[in-house]
């Protein structure tokens, strides 16, 4: 519980800002469910959660909308990064867990 409440408030900010805008789109396969905010300085956040007891492997996440420019997604409280190929992501989930990513976009 101390872990979501430092990532939350951390991500607060992000969080409170407009909710799915616009410019961006953002669709994955079920049971994936996804939303995106855009941060002050147009870093794109994406959230994709596993809506399963299941693990779901090489879940795609396509995302609209960030020009040329994005060509990877940075794993927010991970060390890595995923590319962003065809303007999707490809990564791994276990069971409910819940991943953000940041893409710096060309908006």
């Amino acid at each position: 519980m101390s872990q979501q409440n430092r990532r939350l408030n951390e991500m607060g900010v992000v969080l409170a800002s407009e909710m799915n805008p616009r410019a961006f789109s953002v669709k994955a396969d079920k049971p994936l469910e996804v939303g995106w905010r855009v941060a002050a300085d147009g870093r794109l956040y994406v959230i994709v959660l596993n809506f399963s007891d299941a693990p779901v492997a090489k879940a795609r996440v396509e995302v609209g909308g960030v020009g040329g420019g994005a060509n990877r997604a940075h794993v927010t409280w991970e060390s890595r990064e995923i590319p962003l190929a065809g303007g999707a992501l490809t990564d791994d989930f276990g069971p409910y867990e819940v991943r953000v990513y940041e893409i710096v976009t060309s908006k």
